[in-house]
């Protein structure tokens, strides 16, 4: 017996069965949805059997898997990726990161910016810049740390805090399940450790019933805002599956005004993490 090839499938059987529980499937309804038995199924997560490469495939489909996941399902029953995988400074990315940045340009005077699957800032726009200044560069680990500073000078700013603190945490949370990366495990981690003691608000004390809205102080002006998020969703590489472009935009009259009189003072430059 091959103790690799063995020890490679065991680690799919533990992989398939994180996700299946995840996911909230008996081995019955994985077994259906992936048009195979309960029994194989069974003896893929103990390690019994091996599976072949379009069952991972369909059972990969039947997990809602996004393709990074797919990629290490294959990877851990020996199997080459699915996907392909490329830089984001790339050649092969370059058209789809012209289009994210003229997004960005267009969308000036109000913030926006791309971000990695694990936070971290891969390009944002003047307006972004302006508003933010110095924090592009930071990692996502440092920027939670200073959003979630109880003495710092920005949770000061908000008129709400609780409910945007938690629902930070609740989007990362969104973002670990869908792809159980150990950094966002990480961060995820530290945000609830941050937020011992700090209560939910409940829905009726949400600044917006409708949609979430932070409420900054700025001087007398008090600055609303709402964000929208996008995506690639029909990717079939890993990179750009994965990035995700959020667009900041004023609620109101006071705080369009607020961000075009920042835009038009401000000296900041578009941020890029290429090169």
């Amino acid at each position: 017996m091959n103790i690799h090839a063995n020890r490679e499938t065991s680690g799919f059987g533990r992989q398939m069965r994180y996700w299946r529980t995840s996911r909230k499937l008996s081995q019955l309804e994985l077994a259906s949805l992936a048009n195979t038995t309960p029994r194989y199924i069974s003896f893929l997560e103990t390690g019994r059997s091996r599976p072949g490469r379009d069952l991972i495939l369909r059972i990969a489909e039947a997990l809602r898997l996004p393709i990074r996941e797919v990629n290490l399902l294959m990877f851990s029953a020996g199997f080459a990726p699915e996907y392909e995988q490329y830089e984001f400074d790339g050649e092969a990315i370059k058209p789809y990161r012209a289009a994210i940045e003229a997004i960005l340009d267009k969308h000036d005077p109000f913030p926006a910016c791309a971000l990695d699957c694990v936070g971290n800032i891969l390009m944002a726009n003047k307006a972004f810049a302006a508003f933010t200044p110095g924090t592009a560069h930071l990692s996502p680990e440092d920027r939670i740390e200073m959003f979630f500073n109880p003495d710092g000078d920005i949770r000061s700013l908000f008129e709400n805090w609780e409910e945007a603190a938690w629902q930070v945490y609740d989007r990362q949370k969104s973002e670990l399940a869908a792809s159980n990366n150990p950094r966002l495990a990480a961060q995820v981690q530290r945000i609830g450790e941050l937020l011992s003691g700090v209560e939910r608000p409940g829905h009726a004390d949400a600044a917006n019933p409708i949609v979430f809205t932070p409420r900054m102080k700025f001087g007398d002006t008090v600055v609303s805002t709402f964000a929208t998020i996008m995506r690639f969703e029909n990717a079939t590489e890993v990179t750009l599956s994965e990035v995700r472009v959020e667009l900041v935009f004023p609620t109101d009259t006071s705080s369009r005004q607020f961000f075009e009189n920042l835009f038009q003072s401000s000296s900041a430059v578009p941020y890029s993490g290429i090169g």
